[in-house]
């Protein structure tokens, strides 16, 4: 029985070659996922540890604790450490540069913070899920209120153009300096659309409200605890 000589100078051949070539990627990619047991990218995005990046800052027994869903006592210089919350792949969002991550709870190896600005007149809310290796934002409990000072437009504009990109399904990041950055998932309501493009909703919200106001109102945000 002669063999089948394929010559790629034929048109025929040509395209079946071509197609010969899709088969086998995708036989290959199956068999490097499935019987390899290497996850693909997308697989792996799902299924990582994004809060790794952040493990040295906590004590060995500290980061057990968390990871096994427990309640540690002392998270050593977490609270009150620096950390910036960004837009990937665009940076820090102006006015959240230098946020000051302060506990609230820790329940079931999830730590509870709530990230403030300096004059503690922006606030968001975020929860580190060690026993998942995730990070969540809530916007919903989130906002602008009195600190140290009554907030200003420029905190208007910082947490909504927070609020405005996550319902534009971007990706929030925080950053602590000398770490890697952390990548969350967000929690959005329920219900909610986004009509105009982020950056146009932005403006659209810190216009109405200056002009319905005259000021930055105060909104609905987390207690946060005194820390002397």
């Amino acid at each position: 029985m002669e063999e089948e000589i394929i010559d790629p100078d034929i048109p025929q051949d040509r395209r079946r070659l071509r197609e010969d070539l899709v088969v086998m990627a995708g036989l290959a990619q199956r068999y490097i996922a499935n019987e390899l047991g290497i996850p693909d990218r997308s697989v792996l995005y799902r299924t990582r540890n994004r809060l790794q990046p952040w493990d040295p800052i906590f004590h060995s027994v500290t980061l057990q604790q968390l990871k096994s869903g427990g309640y540690p006592d002392d998270l050593g210089n977490f609270d009150n450490r620096i950390v910036s919350v960004g837009l990937w792949p665009d940076g820090a969002i102006p006015g959240m540069e230098r946020m000051i991550v302060r506990v609230q709870s820790v329940s079931q190896g999830v730590i509870e913070a709530a990230l403030v600005n300096e004059r503690e007149t922006v606030i968001v809310a975020a929860y580190l899920d060690f026993p998942h290796g995730v990070a969540h934002i809530n916007i919903e409990r989130g906002g602008v209120r009195s600190g140290e000072s009554p907030p200003l437009e420029e905190d208007l504009r910082a947490f909504y153009t927070l609020y405005y990109n996550v319902l534009g399904n971007r990706v929030v990041e925080l950053t602590i300096d000398g770490f890697e950055p952390v990548d969350c998932e967000v929690v959005i309501p329920v219900n909610m659309m986004l009509t105009l493009p982020p950056h146009e909703a932005v403006e659209a919200t810190v216009s109405e409200v200056l002009a319905k106001y005259g000021h930055a109102p105060v909104a609905e945000a987390p207690t946060i605890p005194n820390h002397t």
